[in-house]
C-alpha cells in the first residue's frame, strides 16, 4: 500500500507534504526546492515538459507553455472568469465541443483537467522520489470559492494522475488545520481545548486568487463560519501593476514601447517579480534593465518600498470588501477575531501584512510558513481521513447556494451559501403539467434568483412517473454535499417507493468515460516508462559491468607489463621503449580519470606495446 500526501495545487506554484509520525513536513525535489511551478509545456519535438523545466523554457516557447490553468479548470469558455483570463494569457484558449474552456498547445486541444493531471503526476513523482516509495493517495486543495464543477474537475485531474483522491478541501481550511497542528506540536494536545473558543481569519493571497475564511475553533474542532474572496486578485495582478509602471517609465524615459518586443517584455516581467520580492525584504533598490530598448539603451529605476506600495494601492484596497463581507456573513465584528493566519506568498509583502492587521485589528500569527501552510494542512487532513490523527477535526461550508431551476426560469434554493457541510437535504417535488411522465431536473449553484445567471452543475432526467393530473405525483430529491463540497444527488418516487439511480450529466469538465480513457492512457504510459527505465537500467548495469572489466584488465596488464619491463626488459631501448613507457603513462592517467572511453583506448594501445615487449623477451631468451 502506498503513502498518502497533501497537495496544494497552486495557480503559480504547487507544494506537497506528508505526515511523518504525526507531524507534517514539506517534501523537496532533488535540488532541495519546496515549490513546484504549476507549468506544463510541449516543445517542438512533442515532448511533454512539466514543472521547473517547463518554466525555464517558457521564454522561448510562450504560446505552448501553459501556466495558471487553475483559472480555467471546470469553467465555460463564455464565463466572465475565462474571458477575463484570456486577456492576460499568452497562449490560446479555445472553446471545447461542450462549451468548456480548453487550451491549445502545439496544435493539440487539451482540457485544463488533463493539463492539471500532468502537473499532479509530476508532483506525485517528486513525492515518490523524496520518500523512496509509492504514493497513491492524496488530499488536494482548492480555493474556497470553487464551485462543484471546479471541485469535480480537480478530483478528476487527481484520478487521471494515478491518485486515489481522499478529499478536496478548501485551501483556507487546510491552512487552519496546519495552524492547529502547529499549536499542538508547540503546546501539546490540550492547547486547543483549554482555550475553548477562538475566531480565526484565514487570509489567503496567493498567485492567482484572494480568499478569506472565518473559522471558529472549539475544543479541537474547526467550524467554518463564512468564506469570501476575489477570483481576479492575486500575485500575478500585483506583478502586472509593477510591469505596467516599468513599461510606462520605459516609454517616458527612453521613448520605447516595450510591449511590442516579446523578449524585452519577458525581461520586464521577470524584473517586476524580482522587485516585488526584494522590496518585501529591503526598503529600496534599483530595477536594472540593461540594453533593453532595441539592445541599445539601459533602464535603471531607483525604487523604494513606498513606490511599490503606491503602484499596487488599488489592489490593496480590493482586499477590504471580501473581508468585511465574510465578517458580516459570519455575523461577527472585527473585535471578535482572535487570530489571523496569513497564507500565500503575497502575504510576505509588508503592505499586505499591514492591511490584514488593519482590517482585523489583530497581529497576524506567524508560526506557519505562509507558502507551505496549505500543503501542510492537506497532509494533516490525510491523517485525519486515514485515522492517524486524533483530536483535530473540521466542519466546512458550501461557498455558493445550491438550488434547482423551477417553472418560470427561477431558482428554488435547497442550501444557502455558508451552510455547514457535510450535509444532506431532501425536498419533495411534483409535476408542473398534467400527464407528465418525465421531469428534467437542472441543478444550479449561485446567488441570483434567475437560473441563467447561476452556474449550471448538471442535469438529470426522472423517468417513469405515473400518468396523473398536475401536482399529484410526488418524488423526493435528496442533495448531499460531502466534506469536499462536492454534490451528490439521489431520487425516489414516493408513489412506488422506488429509488432511482441518478446519472448527472456535468455541465463542465470531462465525462466519466473521458476520465477513464485518460486514466488508462496515463497508466499505460507509466508502465511503458517503467519498462523503458528497467531496460535502460539493465543496459547501464551491463555497460558498467563491461567498463569495470576493462578497468580491471587494464590494471592487470599495466602491472604485468611494468613488471616485465623492470625485470626482463633492461635491454629494451630506443624508440620502442619510449613508445612503451608512453603507453604505460597514458594507462595510469586513464585509470586515474576513470573515463571509460579513455580506459578502452589505452587498453588497446598498451596491449599492442606489451605484445611487442613479450615478443622481444622471447627472442632474447
Amino acid at each position: 500500500m502506498g503513502r498518502a500526501v497533501g497537495i496544494d495545487l497552486g495557480t503559480v506554484n504547487s507544494c506537497v507534504a506528508v505526515l511523518d509520525e504525526g507531524k507534517p513536513r514539506v517534501l523537496q525535489d532533488k535540488k532541495g526546492g519546496k515549490f513546484i511551478p504549476s507549468v506544463f509545456a510541449i516543445d517542438n519535438a512533442d515532448n511533454f515538459i512539466v514543472g521547473s523545466a517547463a518554466e525555464e523554457q517558457s521564454h522561448m516557447n510562450r504560446e505552448n507553455t501553459i501556466f495558471a490553468v487553475k483559472r480555467l479548470i471546470g469553467l465555460k469558455f463564455e464565463s466572465d472568469e475565462v474571458q477575463g483570463s484570456i486577456k492576460k494569457l499568452p497562449y490560446p484558449v479555445v472553446e471545447a465541443p461542450n462549451g468548456d474552456a480548453w487550451v491549445r498547445v502545439q496544435d493539440k486541444n487539451m482540457s485544463p483537467i488533463e493539463v492539471s493531471s500532468f502537473i499532479l503526476r509530476h508532483i506525485r513523482s517528486i513525492a515518490e522520489e523524496a520518500l523512496g516509495e509509492e504514493v497513491d493517495k492524496a488530499v488536494i486543495t482548492c480555493p474556497a470559492h470553487f464551485n462543484d464543477a471546479q471541485r469535480q474537475a480537480t478530483r478528476d485531474a487527481g484520478r487521471i494522475a494515478g491518485l486515489e483522491v481522499l478529499g478536496i478541501i478548501n485551501e483556507q481550511t487546510a491552512a487552519a488545520l496546519a495552524y492547529g497542528m502547529d499549536r499542538i506540536m508547540e503546546e501539546g494536545n490540550d492547547s486547543l481545548v483549554e482555550n475553548k473558543d477562538k475566531i480565526i481569519a484565514v487570509f489567503d493571497l496567493g498567485g492567482g486568487t484572494f480568499d478569506i475564511s472565518i473559522l471558529r475553533l472549539h475544543e479541537g474542532q474547526f467550524y467554518v463560519m463564512s468564506t469570501n474572496g476575489d477570483t481576479y486578485l492575486g500575485g500575478e495582478d500585483f506583478d502586472l501593476a509593477i510591469v505596467n509602471t516599468i513599461l510606462w517609465m520605459a516609454k517616458h524615459h527612453l521613448g520605447s514601447d516595450l510591449t511590442k518586443d516579446t523578449r524585452a517584455l519577458q525581461r520586464v516581467k521577470k524584473a517586476a517579480k524580482e522587485a516585488k520580492h526584494t522590496l518585501s525584504e529591503v526598503k529600496k533598490m534599483t530595477i536594472e534593465l540593461p540594453f533593453i530598448a532595441g539592445g541599445m539603451r539601459n533602464l535603471n529605476l531607483p525604487t523604494t518600498r513606498k513606490d511599490l506600495e503606491t503602484m499596487v494601492t488599488p489592489l490593496l484596497k480590493r482586499l477590504d470588501k471580501p473581508c468585511f463581507d465574510a465578517l458580516e456573513d459570519a455575523e461577527i465584528t472585527q473585535k471578535d477575531v482572535t487570530d489571523v493566519i496569513l497564507v500565500g506568498g503575497m502575504t510576505r509583502m509588508p503592505a499586505v501584512k499591514y492591511r490584514s492587521r488593519d482590517i482585523f485589528k489583530c497581529i497576524p500569527h506567524d508560526g506557519v510558513d505562509p507558502d507551505a501552510a496549505v500543503a501542510l494542512g492537506a497532509a494533516v487532513y490525510s491523517g485525519i481521513v486515514l485515522g492517524d490523527i486524533d483530536g483535530l477535526t473540521f466542519q466546512d461550508v458550501i461557498p455558493l447556494s445550491l438550488g434547482l431551476e423551477i417553472q418560470g426560469g427561477q431558482v428554488y434554493r435547497i442550501l444557502r451559501r455558508n451552510a455547514a457541510i457535510p450535509t444532506e437535504v431532501t425536498k419533495v417535488f411534483t409535476t408542473s403539467a398534467p400527464n407528465q411522465n418525465q421531469v428534467s431536473v437542472h441543478i444550479l449553484q449561485g446567488e441570483d434568483k434567475f437560473a441563467p445567471n447561476n452556474t449550471s452543475l448538471g442535469r438529470f432526467e426522472l423517468e417513469g412517473i405515473k400518468t396523473a393530473p398536475r401536482g399529484e405525483p410526488e418524488f423526493a430529491i435528496t442533495f448531499a454535499v460531502d466534506p469536499g463540497g462536492i454534490v451528490h444527488v439521489a431520487a425516489q418516487d414516493l408513489d412506488t417507493g422506488e429509488k432511482q439511480k441518478v446519472d448527472i450529466s456535468p455541465s463542465a469538465g470531462l465525462t466519466e468515460e473521458e476520465v477513464q480513457h485518460l486514466i488508462k492512457t496515463r497508466k499505460a504510459e507509466e508502465e511503458q516508462a517503467k519498462r523503458l527505465a528497467n531496460r535502460q537500467s539493465q543496459s547501464e548495469a551491463q555497460q558498467k559491468s563491461d567498463e569495470e572489466k576493462q578497468s580491471e584488465a587494464l590494471k592487470n596488464l599495466l602491472f604485468l607489463t611494468q613488471f616485465n619491463l623492470d625485470t626482463q626488459g633492461t635491454s629494451y631501448i630506443g624508440q620502442r621503449r619510449k613508445e612503451l613507457e608512453e603507453a604505460i603513462s597514458n594507462a595510469r592517467k586513464a585509470l586515474e580519470s576513470g573515463q571509460p572511453q579513455s580506459i578502452s583506448e589505452t587498453l588497446k594501445l598498451l596491449e599492442d606495446q606489451a605484445a611487442k615487449l613479450e615478443a622481444y623477451i622471447e627472442e632474447d631468451n
